[in-house]
């Protein structure tokens, strides 16, 4: 790409679930949307989030 003079940038979001997404589409979105966070902020990086469970006590 380079040699071409092509510029090429990547952001990539990740996101890791520790109990199954209500969809597949919330955890696109979930994604996407780490994804859009990186591009807006800068080029070139990648960025990952736990979706941790919360604590039973704090849901109640």
């Amino acid at each position: 790409m380079t040699r071409n003079g092509w510029p090429v940038t990547f952001s990539i979001g990740l996101i890791t679930h520790e109990t199954i997404p209500e969809s597949a589409a919330d955890m696109i979105d979930q994604a996407d949307s780490l994804m859009y966070s990186i591009r807006n902020s800068h080029k070139n990086d990648t960025l990952h989030r736990v979706k941790r469970i919360e604590p039973i006590d704090k849901v109640l």
